[in-house]
C-alpha cells in the first residue's frame, strides 16, 4: 500500500506527524514501549489529551500500573486537565490495578466492547489487544532490556515506536526511534525530544536552500584596520 492510500488521524504529538508522513494509520495499533522514566506516559496523555481538546475525539486510559487520582495529579504539572475532560464525558480513566491476571482478559473485553459503543476514537492500555481504535499499546521495558515487550506485539503491531533515555557528556539525552509505521518510508527513524511543558519532538534538520547565490565578498580593509574576512 502507497503513503498516500493510508488514511491517517494526527498523532498529537508535537513534531511527531511531520516524521510519520502526517499521522497514525486510522484504527491502527501502535505499539510505544520504553524503559522506566523514558516519557511513555506523558507521550500517552498528550495523545490523548490533544486528540479530544484538538480534534473533539474521545479517549479512554486503561491502566494496570497508576491509579487515577495519582495519574491526575501527575498529568496537571504538564497543562493536561484531565478533571475537567471526565466531567465533559470525553475522557473515562479505568483502573485495573487489582484486576486479578486470570480475569484481566474479560475484563479488556467488557471496556473494548463499551469503548466500541461510546465511540472512542483514541484508546491508551498496557496489556495486547485487538484494536477497535487508534490504540497505544504501552511496553515497559527492564533497565538494560532493549527488546520490545515479548516479541508478539512486533508481529501484531502497526507502527513500533521506542523511547530511549542517555548521558552526552553531562546533559541527559530522550531520543524516540521509530522501528515500524505501516505504509510509511520513514526516513528519519531515529530523533531527540524533550518533556518539558509536555512532549515535544525536535524535527530533522533540513537546510535552507539558498535563493539567491552569489560569491562571497570579503569585507575590505580600511584606513585603521585589516579586514578579517568577515562581517562578523
Amino acid at each position: 500500500m502507497k503513503r498516500a492510500d493510508i488514511d491517517r488521524a494526527p498523532s498529537c504529538i508535537d513534531g511527531l506527524d511531520e516524521i510519520i508522513g502526517g499521522g497514525f494509520p486510522r484504527g491502527s495499533l501502535i505499539v510505544l514501549a520504553g524503559n522506566p522514566g523514558t516519557g511513555k506516559t506523558i507521550f500517552s496523555a498528550s495523545f490523548l489529551y490533544h486528540g479530544i481538546v484538538d480534534y473533539d475525539e474521545k479517549g479512554v486510559y486503561i491502566s494496570f500500573a497508576e491509579n487515577k487520582k495519582a495519574f491526575f495529579n501527575n498529568m496537571r504539572a504538564f497543562g493536561f486537565n484531565f478533571e475537567e475532560l471526565e466531567k465533559a464525558g470525553k475522557f473515562r480513566f479505568l483502573d485495573l490495578i487489582t484486576a486479578r491476571e486470570e480475569t484481566a482478559p474479560a475484563i479488556i473485553e467488557t471496556i473494548l466492547r463499551e469503548v466500541s459503543e461510546v465511540g472512542v476514537r483514541h484508546l491508551v492500555i498496557d496489556s495486547k489487544l485487538k484494536p477497535k481504535a487508534r490504540t497505544l499499546l504501552i511496553v515497559e521495558n527492564p533497565h538494560g532490556d532493549d527488546r520490545i515487550g515479548f516479541g508478539i506485539e512486533e508481529f501484531v503491531a502497526d507502527g513500533i515506536i521506542l523511547l530511549k533515555r542517555s548521558r552526552l557528556a553531562d546533559r541527559l539525552l530522550r531520543e524516540l526511534e521509530i522501528f515500524r509505521m505501516r505504509g510509511t518510508p520513514v526516513q528519519e527513524t531515529l530523533t531527540v525530544f524533550t518533556l518539558k511543558d509536555g512532549f515535544k519532538i525536535f524535527p530533522p534538520f533540513k537546510p535552507k536552500p539558498i535563493e539567491k547565490p552569489s560569491r562571497f565578498q570579503p569585507q575590505l580593509d580600511t584606513e585603521e584596520c585589516f579586514s578579517t574576512g568577515s562581517q562578523i
